[in-house]
């Protein structure tokens, strides 16, 4: 659903858009706007090939040390930064979990508790 605008473009508006856009890439590609920072680089967690399957390297990683993930858990970067894959730095725990642990160092963050 677009935003609404009182008006509807045509085709040949679309396709005008759509070949004035062919190949740009947007002002935002990789960055990960905060609000209460402003805008920073997005490090995005690297994925992997393991026998033919596309596989979070981070999680790859805990597994070769502790054996399989359990359905439901997600793997944690112990100090928040996702490109440091380091076993020390990981920890398995459920989704409800690392949301609470992600909501208590936000408002750590911001001066709240």
């Amino acid at each position: 659903m677009g935003m609404q605008t009182g008006y509807k473009l045509t085709e040949e508006h679309k396709e005008k858009i759509s070949k004035a856009n062919k190949g740009r890439t947007p002002w935002n590609k990789g960055l990960q706007v905060s609000w209460n920072k402003g805008i920073k680089p997005y490090k995005r967690s690297k994925r992997i090939v393991v026998n033919g399957e596309s596989v979070y390297q981070h999680r790859h990683i805990y597994a070769l040390e502790h054996g399989k993930i359990p359905d439901g858990i997600i793997i944690h970067h112990i100090n928040c930064d996702n490109t440091d894959n380091n076993i020390d730095n990981l920890k398995a725990m459920t989704q409800s979990e690392h949301v609470s642990l992600h909501h208590k160092l936000l408002k750590e963050e911001r001066g709240m508790i």
